[in-house]
């Protein structure tokens, strides 16, 4: 008597009809927790860019100056979100083209990585120059002149 291998572990993609089947041959297409999940991510992810930039424009700015234990990670947050987002984004139209094609994933992958980049200069130790009018007035940088709340 042979073991019935785990059906969760073996799946098989059907071509044309682009569905999956489990090697039992039921369908595992409908998968309302998966798309769940899904939207809770990308809810998620959009939130972290929304709270970005409002930390950049000074709206929130209760995070500054000791609040996180990195200093500028809520200027950090966005960036890597939306490299998060990007990839995602890109994952779900690998599911829907099949493939994606090479001149769009590219270029998504190429602004990932840049996205990815900047947000982890931010983590660690962002130049002055980057970082937003507000903060830099209150670090007394000599290139802000004037209070930027007051212009």
């Amino acid at each position: 008597m042979t073991a019935r291998p785990d059906t969760t572990l073996l799946l098989a993609r059907a071509g044309a009809a682009k569905t999956w089947t489990a090697a039992g041959g039921e369908s595992v297409t409908d998968r309302p927790p998966v798309a769940l999940a899904a939207v809770v991510i990308v809810v998620v992810l959009v939130g972290a860019i929304v709270a970005g930039i409002l930390a950049f424009q000074g709206r929130w700015r209760a995070w500054y100056p000791d609040r996180y234990k990195s200093r500028f990670m809520p200027l950090a947050v966005p960036w890597q979100a939306g490299a998060a987002l990007l990839m995602v984004a890109l994952g779900g139209l690998n599911a829907l083209l099949d493939p994606v094609p090479l001149l769009l994933m590219v270029p998504v992958i190429g602004l990932a990585l840049c996205s990815l980049t900047v947000g982890t200069i931010y983590a660690i130790h962002p130049p002055m120059r980057m970082l937003p009018r507000w903060v830099r007035w209150l670090e007394e940088d000599p290139a802000i002149l004037s209070d930027p709340d007051h212009d």
